[in-house]
């Protein structure tokens, strides 16, 4: 199974990709770094949304979230258990 986590900064989005293994333990492939355009940041979100869908449209079976990965200003840990995922 093919899947992908997502680290993210204020300036960037790092997708690390891997293959889940039998033993629950997961092998990196490859990881790649999305920079957030300089400009006008409605737009820069714009456009990195449309690049992050599309990366994620190919492939992917299942996305990663660290729970504990909310910074000192970003939402809470109660906002990721809250999540319904399917």
């Amino acid at each position: 199974m093919t899947v992908i986590s997502a680290a993210v900064t204020s300036e960037k989005i790092i997708l690390v990709e891997g293959s889940y293994n039998e033993d629950e333990t997961v092998t990196v492939i490859k990881d790649e770094t999305f920079n957030l355009e300089d400009g006008d940041r409605q737009l820069a979100y714009v456009v990195m949304h449309k690049r992050i869908a599309d990366r994620l449209s190919q492939g992917i079976e299942q996305v990663v979230l660290k729970a504990s990965s909310g910074g000192q200003y970003a939402a809470k840990t109660g906002v990721l258990h809250s999540v319904d995922c399917h």
